[in-house]
């Protein structure tokens, strides 16, 4: 039994660049499916993201969501029991608030969960 383990993992070992390939593909058509599969049945309105893309470095990267909610809570909670939130990360185009506390942004982190 021990050979046959030791040669099918050889075998396997020897196609690693192909199961990898197949694997990566695996994860992005279930990441697919997922997103089509909530989208399809959202409790709320739900929207799309815009990409944009940068000037030559005279723009710099940005996230902004508003009245963002996280899609867990609105299975969870009823419409009115969540305050939408806005978030602004990086140099969001047109927008003039800048902190006033002499604090200069450098490397930008947000954790989603």
């Amino acid at each position: 039994m021990q050979g046959i383990m030791r040669r099918l993992f050889a075998s396997f070992a020897v196609n690693h660049a192909d199961w990898h390939t197949v694997v990566k593909c695996t994860a992005e058509l279930d990441c697919l499916m997922s997103l089509a599969n909530y989208s399809s049945t959202a409790a709320a309105t739900t929207c799309r993201p815009e990409f944009f893309t940068l000037d030559s470095g005279s723009q710099k990267p940005f996230l902004e969501m508003v009245s963002g909610s996280h899609p867990c809570l609105l299975r969870s909670f009823s419409g009115d029991d969540i305050t939408p939130n806005d978030l602004r990360l990086g140099a969001v185009p047109g927008w003039k608030e800048q902190p006033t506390d002499g604090f200069k942004p450098g490397i930008t982190s947000l954790l989603i969960t």
